[in-house]
């Protein structure tokens, strides 16, 4: 398969859309299957995902726990996780 067709895979569709299933498991299961599916490039897409990988996976587990302090009833929190998190992305 190559990087053509793996980005044809529907993970890549925006805007998401879901059906009544809990937003927060909503949100994980697709940010799973987004990094299998970029774990599956090859070539200099694979090595550039690949040595941002780590970054990614953080990235993805950010957001989701900015909205899990959101939905925690702790709004201004959730905003600051949540701005430290795409601070990170500036360096």
């Amino acid at each position: 398969m190559n990087n053509k067709d793996i980005l044809s895979n529907s993970i890549f569709d925006l805007p998401k859309h879901r059906k009544s299933v809990e937003y927060i498991s909503s949100l994980e299961s697709a940010f799973t299957d987004y990094q299998n599916q970029l774990s599956r490039f090859k070539g200099e897409l694979q090595a550039l995902i690949s040595k941002n990988g780590k970054i990614i996976e953080d990235q993805c587990n950010n957001i989701v726990g900015s909205l899990k302090i959101y939905f925690n009833g702790y709004p201004h929190q959730a905003y600051s996780n949540l701005a430290n998190c795409l601070n990170e992305l500036k360096n």
